[in-house]
C-alpha cells in the first residue's frame, strides 16, 4: 500500500432540488425569479467546483430532491451535473435519505449515469474507488453506506450496522489507505431519523464520516488526537430565514501521515439573514430609517455572486411602536430597498418594548395599575403556576416540554407588554 496515498472529494447533502422557499414576506420580480432558481444555480455551481478542482470522487448524503418523486424538470438538472462529471471520469456515490427513499426513487425518467453509485437499502454496501476511476488504477478510497428505504428508517435497526473498516475489508477483500462512511442521519441530536450514537461511528475504523440529515454545517472531531471527523456538510442552499448565512459542500483532503483538511465551499445564490437593530435613541421615523440604513450596510456579503436576504427586527425600549403599523413598516423597508442593490429586507418585525413608568402607573391607581399588581403577583408565584402547568399535561397524558420553565418569565413580560399596547400605549 502506498505510504504517500491521498484523495480529495467533494462531501455535500440535503440538495432538495425542487424544495420551495417558504416564509419569504415581499419580494420583487427579479428576487422571485433568483428564488426559483437558487437550488439549482448552487448545485451547479458545486459541480462546477469539483471539475475545477479536479475531486477524485464527490459524494451525496441524502436529500438529492426534496421528494420522493421529483419532476422531470428537477431529474433533468441532476442528470446534466452528473453526466458532466462523468465525463471528466468522476464517480458519484450516493445514499437516499428520509426525502427521496430508495424504494420510491424513480426509474421512470430514465437510468442515471455510469459513474452514479446509490448505496443499498437493503444492507450496508461499500464501493472501492480506484485511482483515476480506472479498473486498473491503485485502490485508493473504500466508501460505505447504506440509504433510507422508506421516509422512516426502522427504530430497530441502527444505519450504521456494518459499516466499519473491518466490514469494508470483508466485504471487498481489499485494504484501502483510506475509508469514508456516508449515511444520513440525525445522529443523536434528532432521535427520530435514524439515531446512531456518536461513539459507535468514532469506534468504526473510518477516517471520515459524510453525513447529512442537519442542515447547518456541522464538524464533530473524534475524541483523544484521533483523526477523524464527523461532518454535517449541511444544505447547498438555504430555503427560508432560519436556515441563514452562506450555505455550500465540504472539500475534503485524506492524506497518509497528514491531518484531514477540510474546507467550506460557499455555494448559495441567496443568503439568508437575520438583524436586530437597537433603536432605543431613536425619537423619529425616519431616525429608524437611518439605523436600519446602516445596519444592513455592516452586513458582510462575502465573496461571490448572491443576493442577501435580511430580515430586520426592531427592538429596545420606544414609544415610536405606537406607530409601527404594517402601512408605516413597509413604507420604511421600501425606503431601504431602495438603496441597496445586494441586501434585500424581506420585512421589518417589530420586537420592541414600550417605555413604562411603573411606579406612576401604581400610583394613579387606574387599570393599568391592577394590570401590574397582577404581573407582580404571577412573578411570585410562578413555581406554584408551573407546577399547575405540570398536573394540567399530565391529566392529559403529556409532559410540559423540558424548555418551558426557561421560556415562562420571558411568555410573562412579553404578555404584559402585549396587554399596556392594547391599553393603548405604554405611560411614561
Amino acid at each position: 500500500m502506498a505510504t504517500d496515498a491521498k484523495v480529495t472529494f467533494i462531501h455535500a447533502a440535503d440538495l432538495h432540488i425542487g424544495a420551495p422557499f417558504t416564509g419569504i414576506r415581499h419580494t420583487t420580480p427579479e428576487l422571485a425569479h433568483s428564488l426559483v432558481a437558487a437550488i439549482t444555480q448552487s448545485y451547479n455551481r458545486l459541480i462546477d467546483t469539483a471539475l475545477r478542482r479536479q475531486v477524485d470522487f464527490v459524494v451525496f448524503a441524502g436529500d438529492v430532491f426534496d421528494r420522493a418523486r421529483p419532476t422531470y424538470a428537477d431529474f433533468s438538472s441532476f442528470y446534466n451535473g452528473l453526466n458532466k462529471l462523468q465525463t471528466a471520469h468522476i464517480p458519484v456515490y450516493i445514499c437516499n435519505g428520509n426525502h427521496d427513499p430508495w424504494s420510491t426513487w424513480s426509474k421512470d425518467y430514465g437510468e442515471l449515469p455510469d459513474n452514479t453509485h446509490i448505496f443499498s437499502a437493503e444492507h450496508p454496501e461499500f464501493f472501492v474507488y480506484r485511482k483515476g476511476n480506472s479498473p486498473d488504477g491503485t485502490p485508493l478510497a473504500t466508501l460505505g453506506g447504506r440509504s433510507f428505504l422508506n421516509e422512516t428508517f426502522p427504530k430497530n435497526d441502527c444505519i450504521a450496522n456494518g459499516i466499519t473498516k473491518f466490514d469494508a475489508q470483508r466485504a471487498t477483500r481489499i485494504a484501502t489507505p483510506f475509508y469514508v462512511g456516508v449515511i444520513h442521519t440525525g445522529l443523536d441530536f434528532d432521535h427520530n431519523q435514524a439515531y446512531v450514537p456518536r461513539q459507535k461511528l468514532f469506534s468504526s475504523g473510518m477516517n471520515y464520516w459524510a453525513l447529512g440529515h442537519i442542515h447547518k454545517r456541522m464538524v464533530i472531531n473524534a475524541p483523544n488526537g484521533q483523526n477523524m471527523q464527523l461532518v454535517y456538510s449541511g444544505c447547498i442552499q438555504g430555503r427560508d430565514v432560519k436556515e441563514i448565512g452562506p450555505r455550500g459542500c465540504e472539500l475534503i483532503t485524506l492524506e497518509q501521515g497528514k491531518r484531514n483538511k477540510l474546507e467550506f465551499i460557499p455555494l448559495s445564490s441567496i443568503i439568508w439573514e437575520q438583524c436586530n437593530v437597537d433603536i432605543s435613541e431613536c425619537s423619529t421615523l425616519d431616525q429608524v430609517t437611518s439605523k436600519i440604513r446602516h445596519a444592513l450596510q455592516r452586513i458582510d456579503a462575502g465573496p461571490g455572486e448572491h443576493k442577501v436576504v435580511v430580515r430586520v427586527a426592531l427592538v429596545g425600549r420606544t414609544n415610536l411602536n405606537t406607530l409601527f403599523s404594517n402601512e408605516n413598516l413597509n413604507a420604511i423597508r421600501h425606503n431601504i430597498n431602495e438603496h441597496h442593490a445586494i441586501v434585500f429586507c424581506d420585512s421589518i418585525i417589530d420586537c420592541t418594548r414600550g417605555i413604562r413608568d411603573d411606579a406612576t402607573i401604581k400610583r394613579e391607581g387606574l387599570f393599568a395599575s391592577l394590570v401590574l399588581e397582577g404581573a407582580s403577583w404571577q412573578k411570585d408565584h410562578s413555581n406554584e403556576l408551573f407546577e399547575s402547568l405540570e398536573r394540567e399535561f399530565a391529566q392529559r397524558g403529556e409532559q410540559l416540554p423540558r424548555e418551558f420553565s426557561d421560556q415562562m418569565q420571558s411568555v410573562e413580560q412579553d404578555a404584559l407588554e402585549l396587554v399596556f399596547r392594547e391599553l393603548g400605549g405604554e405611560k411614561k
